[in-house]
Parts: structure tokens; sequence; C-alpha cells
């Protein structure tokens, strides 16, 4: 693990070997990986539609996109859980400075129901 995670038992290293010496894991992966980046073009996509002055951060191996929402709201995370019943992660949970009017955005899910919350996001907006 070399200091990256302190204690790993032996069952994770024999899960992480056959992870990545098992074919078929390694198809499993490749098609996890493809699922993401498609759901991460899909957001941005549409939270540009939806929000043209939104801005989102590439994620590069992750599936969190980190979305700057401050043209339109102070707090996304709060209005967005008040009034679409959406759930983002608050921006400046991450950053004591700066994270104000950012949200998180888990994108690990499927197609329609990140279609859905973005749905919902907008129709909130609309009507405040």
């Amino acid at each position: 693990s070399a200091g990256i995670v302190p204690h790993v038992n032996v069952m994770g290293y024999v899960a992480g070997a056959i992870a990545y010496g098992d074919p078929a894991c390694l198809e499993w992966l490749a098609d996890l990986r493809q699922c993401l980046t498609d759901n991460r073009n899909f957001v941005e996509t549409a939270l540009r539609e939806a929000f043209p002055a939104v801005r989102m951060t590439r994620p590069e191996s992750t599936y969190l996109g980190w979305i700057d929402f401050s043209a339109y709201v102070d707090n996304p995370y709060r209005f967005f859980h008040n009034h679409a019943q959406v759930a983002l992660s608050q921006g400046d949970r991450y950053f004591s400075r700066g994270g104000r009017g950012f949200a998180r955005l888990n994108f690990g899910t499927s197609r329609e129901i990140l279609g859905e919350a973005i749905d919902r996001m907008k129709a909130a907006m609309e009507n405040r």
C-alpha cells in the first residue's frame, strides 16, 4: 500500500489481486469506466442546457462533479434540497473558503436518476 492506505487486511489484498488479474473483472471495470464517462458527459450537457451560467470542473478518476451554481444561488445544497428534493453535497464542507455557491454531484448512478434530478433542479430554479 506504500503509505497510501495505512491498513489493508489480507482479504483486501486477495480481492484486489483477483479484481486486477481476472479478465472478467477487467471487462467489468472497462464497462464501469465507460458508464461513468457517459454519465459525466450527460451531466455536463444537461447542466449546460438547464443552467447556462453554471460551471462544472471536469472530474478525472472520480464520479463526483464539482459544480459552481454561484450565478444562481448562494447555497445550492440547501436550495435544491428544499425546493427540488435533490441532495447534493454542500460545497463549503470541502473548502473553508471558496466553497460557497458550489455543490458536488455524484453521477455514479443511473441515467434516469440523473435526468430526473436535473429536471427537478431546473424546475425549482424556474419556480423560485
